[in-house]
């Protein structure tokens, strides 16, 4: 039948777009590094002289980059084979979506699920977030978490269903939406049977630690399991022995000798894990977290990164997760670089592990692009369930970490390498060398004259507006960050309507980005044009909820529209994120006075004087609450003397209550 032919062409177009777009992502995040094809053989398998093949080779890479750069978003740096993401767009997205709307019985629902993983392939690799991309995949998210998952096979929903929970869930906290994230984490939790409990186990955090101190620690495992593991935790705290022990997630005992622990830790004389004080683990299963579960407590972590404000607890609150994942016996490849990589991150803002974490950052890139070409399909595994970067990210990453460290010099070849030209000018900028960066520019320029991203960094060392205005052309008119660059030009020179008029255009370009919104108004705050300053910033903290500046400006606009109540809430959300400005909590301190929510005022005065160490008094401030209060004491409708009359008091309740004399006073 025509029925059978064109399924299994449907079958065919869906297993090469597949691997398509499995060969870009290993090239790009798993590694090992490989071979591929390069795309000119792909077209044009005729032979031809190697300089002649590379020149037309370097033309499609430049030609791919060009339109992957979708809503005037850039690159994060270089890309490996980008045709290939191209490629797995045309097939899994263009082609079979469009053949799905016209018969849904030809394609397995699966489709749109790898649809939806091309889609996240192409934002990862952008710098920004896309709008269009945005718009593609909610459709296909609203498909796919709507399908009727009764009719399908069970086992394959048991496997299936948890895993697209997970995915939606990363891809929506990518784009900002926590809540929706945060509600698709706890489905696929639930769904794998995993259950979470934090709780507080005695141990030791240190090498040389004398006294163990109560460690935060996650116990995570079916609901049943976790009971028996506090249990026996409860039990091993009673019957402490003097030898400390580790004792891992699943319940199984790890004894380190010294030399192993140096071994483990490095130079820093703080243990990777805690070693928690144990005695009795009979009861303990020794049954360890499946990787579709610790790929869900990794997720979790990402949530509790955006619970907190970012102070140095939030990496305390982060570490009972990773630990949990660290301590487990067997993980797959890409679940165990991703908890090092959070790991790396924690430790990094730390001064006595910070050393350790650049070692472990340098070992973790040079296992990414290990040649171990018999890992590939572990590496693949669960690799669309974490979030974990692009190796140039990666590499990004590292080269920051050695700038904080004041090893600036290491890290230009990396920036130059990745193509990150902004890194590389701020790097020379550091170095006193602002010509170096000039001329190496303009080499690369001899060589790639239509590369936009040149031009600006050209503009960015040189600050002539031409280079920006170049880049807008060599561009087609579709790369965002050149209207940016000139909006930031404008406002500089205080030319503040034009600057809203480039922000404009770089907006309309991609509305998903927040810094955006937050410049456009900055610059229409400026030009005295309020209502669009307040849009623009509430645009900002709807992508952004943590931007606390956006938040202080809304409520500073509200503040001069006389509205205190709306500049209240601002302000409240504002000190989630500053809470150090006593300027802040100085303002939010009068706000509170206008809508006489006196206790919020009180500690707010009190925050002034312990962030500014007793040198800001608000007199007016102060003589303003000590006024309500006394008006309070004394409300309208008192006699002379403060007391109440007798009929406009209403007896409520017992007169007479139990402990007071006959008369009703208190003895």
């Amino acid at each position: 039948s025509e029925e059978g032919p064109r399924h299994m062409r449907c079958l065919f177009v869906l297993t090469v777009g597949i691997s398509f777009l499995l060969a870009f992502w290993q090239a790009n995040v798993t590694g090992p590094p490989a071979a591929f094809p390069s795309f000119r053989s792909l077209i044009s398998p005729c032979e031809m002289d190697s300089t002649t093949e590379r020149e037309e080779e370097d033309a499609w890479n430049a030609w791919a980059k060009k339109e992957l750069m979708v809503d005037g978003c850039d690159l994060i740096g270089s890309c490996s084979i980008p045709q290939y993401l191209i490629l797995a767009n045309l097939l899994l997205v263009e082609s079979l979506q469009g053949l799905k709307k016209k018969s849904d019985k030809d394609l397995p629902f699966t489709t749109s699920w790898w649809a939806c993983r091309t889609h996240y392939a192409h934002q990862r690799i952008l710098a920004e977030r896309s709008s269009s991309l945005y718009k593609a995949f909610t459709a296909l998210e609203t498909e796919l978490l709507n399908l009727s998952w009764e009719n399908l096979d069970q086992a394959l929903v048991h496997t299936m269903k948890p895993a697209v929970q997970l995915e939606f869930g990363l891809a929506k906290y990518a784009y900002g939406h926590l809540d929706h994230a945060r509600q698709l984490f706890s489905e696929a939790r639930e769904a794998c049977g995993l259950q979470l409990h934090l709780t507080g186990i005695l141990g030791y955090r240190t090498i040389h630690q004398a006294e163990p101190k109560a460690q935060m620690v996650l116990l995570a495992n079916s609901e049943s399991k976790v009971k028996e593991i506090f249990n026996a935790v409860n039990v091993s705290e009673n019957n402490k022995t003097s030898g400390a022990t580790f004792l891992s997630e699943n319940g199984s005992e790890h004894n380190q000798s010294s030399d192993e622990t140096k071994n483990i830790h490095g130079e820093s004389d703080i243990l990777m894990i805690p070693k928690l004080v144990g005695g009795d683990t009979d009861k303990v299963d020794d049954k360890g977290l499946s990787s579709f579960q610790q790929a869900v407590i990794l997720a979790h972590c990402l949530e509790v990164k955006k619970s907190n404000p970012d102070d140095e607890m939030r990496g305390w609150q982060m570490a009972p997760f990773i630990e949990a994942v660290d301590s487990q016996q067997s993980s797959k490849f890409i679940i165990r670089v991703c908890c090092q990589l959070f790991r790396i991150r924690w430790e990094c803002t730390r001064s006595r592990t910070k050393h350790r974490a650049l070692v472990m950052l340098e070992k973790l890139i040079e296992d990414m692009r290990g040649n171990s070409c018999s890992e590939m399909q572990e590496r693949m595994c669960y690799s669309f369930c974490v979030q974990f970067p692009t190796v140039a990210v990666l590499r990004k990453e590292y080269a920051e970490m050695l700038i904080s460290l004041g090893l600036v010099r290491e890290a230009l070849p990396i920036f130059e390498e990745l193509e990150l030209w902004n890194s590389l000018i701020d790097c020379y900028c550091l170095l006193e060398k602002k010509s170096v960066a000039t001329s190496l520019i303009k080499k690369r320029l001899e060589e790639k004259p239509e590369d936009p991203r040149l031009w600006c960094a050209l503009g960015d060392v040189t600050l002539n507006e031409d280079c920006y205005l170049k880049a807008w052309e060599v561009s087609g008119h579709r790369f965002g960050r050149a209207q940016r660059s000139l909006g930031r030009s404008a406002y500089n020179k205080g030319e503040y309507v034009r600057s809203v008029k480039h922000w404009q255009t770089a907006l309309a370009l991609n509305p998903m980005h927040p810094d955006g919104w937050f410049a456009l108004g900055s610059a229409a705050l400026k030009a005295r044009d309020l209502d669009k300053a307040v849009d623009s910033f509430t645009h900002a903290v709807q992508l952004d909820p943590e931007n606390g500046e956006a938040w202080n400006n809304i409520a500073a606009i509200h503040i001069t529209k006389k509205k205190s109540k709306p500049a209240f809430v601002a302000f409240r959300e504002a000190l989630k994120f500053k809470r150090r400005s006593w300027q802040m909590w100085e303002n939010y301190a009068y706000v509170a006075l206008d809508i006489r929510n006196f206790a919020q005022a009180i500690e707010a005065f009190n925050m002034v004087l312990d962030l500014s160490q007793g040198k800001r008094v608000i007199i007016d401030g102060l003589t303003k609450l000590v006024e309500e209060v006394e008006g309070k004491i004394n409300p309208a409708g008192c006699d002379n003397d403060g007391t109440i009359p007798e009929e406009l008091i209403k007896v409520e309740g017992r007169v007479d209550p139990a402990g007071c004399n006959s008369d009703g006073s208190i003895p």
